[in-house]
């Protein structure tokens, strides 16, 4: 087994299963921006999971519900943006 010298092999990594289309859509988006797939999935992610320290979960789901329509809901209604 070779040792990588590259950082993003040492990083977390997750399988994702799109529902029919979303993976196009989201490489679309991507390219007109001139940004990897990647960044953008992170970045909707960011905006949808904030690290807010030691908030509990409950306090998150509440919060997020006060923001209904943002994170990646808005992604997801505006990938055609």
């Amino acid at each position: 087994m070779t040792d990588s010298s590259y950082p993003s092999d040492k990083q977390d990594k997750f399988m994702l299963r799109f529902p029919d289309g979303m993976r196009s859509r989201i490489k679309d988006y991507a390219s007109r921006h001139r940004r990897s797939m990647n960044q953008v999935i992170i970045d909707a992610l960011e905006e949808a999971f904030p690290d807010l320290g030691e908030v509990t979960f409950g306090q998150l789901i509440r919060s997020r519900r006060q923001d209904a329509g943002i994170g990646l809901t808005k992604l997801a209604l505006n990938l055609k943006v």
